[in-house]
């Protein structure tokens, strides 16, 4: 992630786990959720449907924003490190 992101739950729910400090947090419907530029973070493999809205100030394309790189990409390393 290249931008702060602003996630709010609509249904469903899962868990993010923060990957500095190890943390696991549940979200729900109603809970928002917001992600720091570079933040570490997985979030959660359930069982259910989750519908979020996602927002983030950043103008660039969904795709460039939110892509997913590989643990040994050098990039993902510059971002978050």
């Amino acid at each position: 992630m290249t931008a702060d992101v602003h996630g709010y739950v609509i249904s469903g729910s899962t868990w993010i786990l923060d990957g500095e400090s190890g943390d696991q947090l549940t979200i729900g419907p109603g809970d928002k959720l917001v992600l720091p530029a570079g933040a570490l973070h997985i979030e959660g493999d359930g069982d259910e449907t989750v519908v979020y809205i996602v927002a983030t100030r950043d103008l660039r394309p969904f795709n460039e924003i939110f892509k997913l790189r590989p643990a040994d990409d050098p990039e993902r390393s510059r971002r978050c490190g």
